[in-house]
């Protein structure tokens, strides 16, 4: 299975797949844990409706440079529970 896949196609590959339809309200309070464990890394984010979107060009140099900011970011959204994709 693939992120993005059709319901058919994973009920295909899996036809034990249990599917369930989203919920707005849950994937809006994942993506608020989200953007709080995130703040601390800067203060200027933004909320959108699959992620949280970071400005970090003022805090590279206080974490370290890209890398090291991105393995930190990295461990926070997976401490959340959240896929990461960079």
């Amino acid at each position: 299975m693939q992120i993005g896949q059709s319901s058919a196609t994973a009920l295909a590959l899996l036809p034990r797949l249990v599917v369930q339809p989203r919920d707005a309200a849950r994937e809006a309070a994942c993506v608020e844990t989200l953007a709080l464990a995130q703040s601390a890394l800067t203060p200027r984010l933004c909320l959108a409706p699959s992620g949280v979107l970071l400005e970090v060009s003022q805090t590279l140099r206080l974490f370290g440079g890209v890398r090291a900011l991105q393995r930190r970011a990295l461990a926070l959204a997976r401490d959340c529970g959240a896929q990461v994709r960079l």
